[in-house]
């Protein structure tokens, strides 16, 4: 056997098993991304609408809802703590968007 075969076989070795981590660590590293780009946008829009437009009472009571249908139905999602993180946050920017809606509809109905 030659001296570089052991070397060659621990390179194989070691590609072999940095595929097989990336493998592993893949699909939760995607949900990270994906979930960082879906709290990004919603707090943009958040901060629009709270800080320049002054709807914070909104997102107030649609935070507080989206903890008691959080704590009522629970992580309804499953899979990491950033998927329950990115579910109340969509949860409140729902139910402020349900609250502004409704809230303008009775404005307009009552002129």
């Amino acid at each position: 056997m030659h001296m570089a075969a052991p070397a060659i076989i621990a390179l194989i070795v070691i590609i072999l098993f940095g595929i097989y981590l990336g493998w592993l660590y893949l699909v939760p590293a995607a949900e990270l991304f994906v979930n960082g780009i879906i709290i990004y946008a919603i707090f943009l829009r958040a901060y629009v609408e709270i800080v320049k437009e002054g709807k914070y009472h909104f997102y107030l009571a649609g935070a507080a809802a989206a903890i008691i249908v959080y704590a009522l139905a629970g992580n309804f999602l499953g899979g990491l703590l950033v998927w329950g993180v990115t579910t109340w946050i969509v949860l409140a920017m729902a139910f402020a968007q349900i609250g502004m809606l409704g809230h303008s509809l009775y404005i307009k109905r009552k002129k």
